[in-house]
């Protein structure tokens, strides 16, 4: 929340304020919209918080597959390492005259890297539901 709120002082924050302090010629005005401002943000921030973790509530609750995509596309991925890696180079070498396999190229390792951070988010998001949901109902 901290470098949220540097991100904002340092950027919308302080362009809205030097549009702020060129209408408004006192300094309790320029106040005053300045704390209206970050508190319109804040509250903005905080309700898209809420709808995401309200995505990822309902995709908790979901059925066997919807909750499973995430492992089932992560060890696709482990699969094809480890036949690029570690099988293929076995199996070649008791048949010479099988083709070299392609690279794996960039984009691969790309999205690979975007799996995995999305799976940990997810898996994350996954265990703090059911805290979330006991929070809730303490209220």
């Amino acid at each position: 929340m901290k470098k949220l709120l540097e991100w904002l002082r340092g950027g919308i924050i302080k362009d809205v304020g030097s549009i702020i302090d060129d209408v408004v010629t006192t300094k309790e005005e320029r106040d005053v919209l300045r704390n209206r401002l970050v508190n319109m943000i804040l509250q903005h921030s905080l309700e898209s918080d809420k709808l995401k973790a309200a995505i990822i509530e309902e995709e908790a609750k979901g059925n066997g597959l919807q909750r499973s995509w995430r492992p089932i596309v992560m060890l696709a991925f482990a699969l094809v390492v480890v036949f690029q890696y570690f099988l293929y180079p076995v199996i070649k070498s008791f048949n010479p005259e099988l083709p070299e396999l392609p690279q794996l190229d960039r984009p691969f390792w790309d999205l690979l890297m975007i799996g995995i951070g999305g799976y940990v988010v997810g898996r994350s998001a996954e265990k703090i539901v059911p805290q979330i949901n006991f929070n809730k109902n303490r209220k």
